[in-house]
């Protein structure tokens, strides 16, 4: 028992520990020979009528000098006001399209916009998301044909001061951290769809290995294809940043993360999975060794173990979010961290038996 462990949380200590090293040490990226030409923004949706104005809004609101782009609406069989919506924002721009799902669900969605853009590079983002007003320049002086798949930040935009939304927050930037570390020190892990920039056939020469006949998972599928066929870097700029709307609720918010979790089962990246394993083991067995502390279980190897997973989860949540100006949120660190393995194991083992889903 006692080296099982060891085992585990010392392999959790020190992957974590490398992540915190290579997200410290990578700067701020910088414009160095900037040659993409130009950049076609996709944004697939699907009865997001609530969500688009804001979208919209954001759109109006980017400073752009230098960026060349297009943006592509791609409407997934709405059945609420969303295709009308969108129709009227986009009468008036030049270098914007509406057009509709030529299958049906996301993926299928991303494709249809993808196949349909006129430039090599890929810019995604989601209906319900609220691109920084840099955005779209910030990506395009950014980023270079150095990789073909660049991840982009996102956080949770919102102030309310509930737990639950603390908790959700705070969840996310563990999520961002670590994949933001890990692409860093050439072990991508994680992409989110609501900001990803990727070349275009690096998606169309693959489809195949897109798993179509899972309805979500369009970010995390695309990722392990660059893995494997490509190059992988995160765009560590605050500009580049892209907000997305919290969950109404627990039960949403629970929902989508078995959604999320569902998909791991389908993973094929060794390092991907090795490492779902290793945060489900190291969360199930935090609350065991607590107590084994307590009944004096080698109090002092248990003791530090437990130790050693509070600072280097702190030190990396800490980091990223202060980074982001989002470190006040870590004065209620000690309480989501307390929760986070009940979670872990909640949402974990469910996700088992959860079916993946993107929207009816």
């Amino acid at each position: 028992m006692l080296y099982f462990l060891l085992f585990v949380f010392v392999s959790y200590f020190f992957i974590f520990s490398v992540f915190i090293v290579y997200w410290l040490i990578n700067p701020e990226t910088k414009l160095t020979n900037q040659d993409i030409e130009a950049i076609s923004i996709v944004i697939p949706f699907k009865n997001e009528q609530n969500n688009l104005p804001d979208f919209f809004q954001s759109i109006i609101n980017q400073q752009v000098s230098k960026a060349k782009y297009e943006l592509i609406f791609v409407d997934d069989n709405s059945d609420d006001d969303s295709y009308n919506l969108v129709k009227t924002f986009i009468k008036n721009l030049p270098n914007a399209y509406l057009i509709k799902n030529l299958g049906e669900g996301k993926k299928q969605a991303v494709i249809t916009g993808v196949s349909f853009a006129h430039y090599d590079w890929i810019l995604q983002t989601d209906a319900d998301c609220m691109p920084n007003p840099f955005w779209i320049e910030t990506v395009y002086t950014k980023t270079t044909n150095a990789a073909d798949l660049w991840i982009l930040p996102v956080l949770i935009s919102q102030n309310r001061k509930t737990l639950f939304s603390v908790f959700e927050k705070l969840e996310f930037i563990s999520l961002q951290a670590s994949s933001a570390a890990a692409a860093l020190c050439g072990c991508p892990l994680m992409a989110n769809a609501a900001n990803l920039l990727y070349k275009k056939n690096l998606l169309l020469n693959n489809i195949e290995d897109y798993r179509l006949s899972i309805p979500s998972g369009d970010d995390v599928f695309l990722l392990h294809i660059a893995k494997r066929k490509a190059k992988v870097d995160y765009l560590k700029n605050v500009n580049a940043l892209v907000y997305t709307k919290p969950n109404h609720n627990i039960k949403d918010f629970v929902k989508q993360r078995l959604r999320w979790g569902a998909k791991a089962k389908y993973y094929r990246d060794t390092f991907t999975i090795i490492l779902t394993i290793l945060v489900y083991l190291t969360n199930l067995l935090t609350p065991v060794l607590f107590f084994l502390f307590l009944f004096a279980f080698y109090p002092l190897i248990t003791g530090l173990l437990f130790f050693a997973k509070f600072l280097v989860d702190f030190i990396l949540l800490f980091s990223f979010a202060l980074y982001f100006s989002e470190h006040k949120l870590m004065k209620n660190y000690v309480i989501v961290w307390i929760l986070y393995p009940f979670y872990i194991i909640l949402v974990g083992t469910l996700s088992i038996f959860t079916n993946v889903n993107w929207k009816k």
